[in-house]
């Protein structure tokens, strides 16, 4: 038995000439592995076209470079640079074999071969004198690979469905007797649950890297007194004031995990959750579980009196075991703490009734959405051709948001944002079983991006939790969440040039717009107005808006106005 498990996946279909396509190969912990013993080498072949490739484009019999290698868990990326240019589709076929294993056994999850386009570069006219007017482009700094990167590692729910099912599920060796996916949990009948949360687990612990992407080499800083570790370089300048710890060799249990947490940084970010406690995910989950075991606690229950689950199908063990768990998960106001200590945001409603903290982040909402005010700005100014944008402003907004992010990530943070994921994503793969849209119904050509928000609509609709849809809340997590990492992760204490926010300001640039338009949708309020600067009325809690929102529907008789945190009592 292998002590990995090993997901590929390329990170574009259509690739332009000159530039390389990249791979991104996850290697995740194997739960049935007991006894890893001495390290194991795998050897990665890449196959092109029925051509033995490595990843610098040349061919494994005469290339310099020796065939790709690994030894342990994380995200590896591979560039492939010698691509020939042609506009047919290219075919690329992954394996994964253990050095030592004659029969060559592809040991990937997933048998992974894919299909990519390389497109022609645009055409150089001929030698002509040509005059226009262009927008005007900052210098390349250090930091775009990392926000690249940032992109590239955000948990998509897709892929991650994909993994649960081929690896957990569905994966013979995960449900044989003995195997310890199947009794993590101290309750009867849930080892379907259990193989659920252990691979939604392996698969965010997989992601929690920078990954050994080769273009981040210029950007990670050498840390000296932590046996040379390749860090972000806001982590280096916080690990200079812990000289008290430093060491110069990895040789012990606690250098190696002091070792991953500097070399590693988490790629989530709570306001995902928050946004996700606006949709009324969590307590849409709460009212079917309610109704799931026949309890009668709130009257708008009698909406999914006709919820019934089949035990012959997934879903009903599936769901006890999710409502068997439910004491080990954290509650909602223990979230609203933690929300109001990172970002000053707070939730309405009777499950979160005068929640309080002894620190919070009062001033975060107002230079959040000054920031993102400034960017709005900054994009209208430099659409002019006849005028350069001035990044300085963004940059000084950028200080701010990130001295408040950084003050707001202590005690809990870390642990909570990644067990409140966890917990949300197991929701959204509940929510998004066929039968669960059986049962629910929901509107079959709306164009929703992920298969959980049709149900949760539905439910919203049921409960009469407003008229913003599950889309527009997920736009605000997932958005979001990239902005603030981009913030959160970057050095911008120690920037000072402005071309560098501006810069930050363009990769983001869709990002920062498709939230302000969420915001407006959700909220009602336009950050991108056209003011010299915002008022009161931008800085109130989303949470005041939206309950706003839903007494306005409620008085013209469209919704009712039951806020979206309630339903949990």
């Amino acid at each position: 038995m292998q002590p990995f498990l090993f997901y590929a996946e390329i990170v574009e279909q259509t690739i332009r000439e000159g530039t390389p396509m990249r791979v991104r190969l996850r290697v995740v912990p194997n739960p049935d592995f007991v006894d890893a013993g001495d390290n194991v080498v795998f050897d990665i072949r890449f196959l092109l076209d029925d051509n033995d490739l490595l990843p610098d484009g040349t061919t494994a019999a005469g290339g310099s470079n020796p065939v790709p290698q690994i030894t342990g868990s994380g995200i590896y990326y591979y560039n492939f640079s010698g691509l020939a240019v042609q506009q047919a589709p290219y075919s690329l076929v992954i394996t994964v074999t253990n050095s030592t294993d004659t029969d060559q056994t592809n040991l990937l999850t997933t048998p992974a071969t894919f299909s990519f386009l390389v497109i022609p570069a645009p055409v150089v006219p001929p030698n002509q004198t040509a005059v226009s007017l262009s927008r005007y482009t900052p210098p390349d700094t250090v930091d775009e690979p990392f926000w690249d990167n940032l992109k590239a590692s955000q948990i998509k729910f897709k892929p991650l469905y994909d993994f649960v099912i081929s690896t957990g599920l569905c994966n013979p060796d995960a449900n044989s007797p003995g195997s310890p996916m199947l009794n993590r949990l101290p309750f009867v009948g849930v080892g379907q649950y259990s193989i659920l949360k252990f691979a939604v687990e392996a698969y965010m612990v997989s992601a929690i890297s920078p990954g050994d992407d080769p273009a981040l080499n210029n950007y990670l800083v050498t840390q000296g007194n932590f046996a040379n570790a390749k860090v972000l370089p806001y982590y280096n300048m916080v690990l200079q004031n812990l000289q008290q710890y430093q060491f110069d060799v990895v040789d012990t249990a606690c250098k190696q995990k002091l070792y991953d947490k500097i070399r590693n940084f988490n790629p989530l970010e709570l306001i995902y959750d928050y946004w996700m406690d606006q949709a009324g995910l969590t307590q849409a989950m709460n009212l079917i579980c309610l109704r799931f075991q026949n309890i009668d606690k709130v009257p708008e229950l009698a909406a999914l009196y006709r919820l019934d689950t089949n035990p012959l199908l997934p879903l009903s063990n599936l769901l006890w075991g999710f409502c068997q768990d439910e004491q080990h998960t954290v509650s909602q106001r223990r979230r609203g703490h933690e929300y109001g200590c990172a970002y000053g945001l707070t939730l309405i409603g009777d499950a979160v009734r005068n929640v309080r903290g002894i620190d919070n982040r009062s001033r975060f909402l107002e230079a959040y959405h000054t920031l993102l005010h400034k960017c709005a700005v900054y994009y209208v100014k430099s659409d002019d051709t006849t005028y350069i944008a001035d990044g300085l402003p963004v940059l000084n907004a950028l200080k701010e948001v990130h001295i408040l992010l950084a003050e707001g990530n202590h005690n809990s943070y870390s642990n909570l944002t990644f067990t409140a994921r966890h917990e949300n994503i197991v929701r959204q793969f509940l929510l998004s079983q066929p039968e669960m849209d059986r049962f629910l119904g929901g509107r079959a050509m709306v164009p929703y991006a992920e298969p959980w928000q049709g149900p949760l609509d539905t439910v919203r609709g049921m409960m009469r939790w407003g008229n913003a849809g599950a889309r527009n809340f997920y736009d605000l997590a997932y958005y979001g969440e990239l902005i603030l990492l981009s913030v959160r992760w970057g050095n911008w204490s120690a920037a000072i040039d402005p071309n560098q926010a501006a810069n930050w300001a363009d990769a983001f640039r869709n990002e920062i717009m498709q939230y302000i338009h969420s915001y407006r949708a959700v909220a009602g309020v336009d950050l991108s107005a056209d003011t010299t600067s915002l008022s009161e009325e931008h800085f109130r809690q989303p949470s005041w808006h939206i309950m706003k929102r839903m007494v306005h529907d409620r008085n013209t008789g469209k919704q009712g106005a039951r806020s979206s945190a309630s339903a949990t009592g």
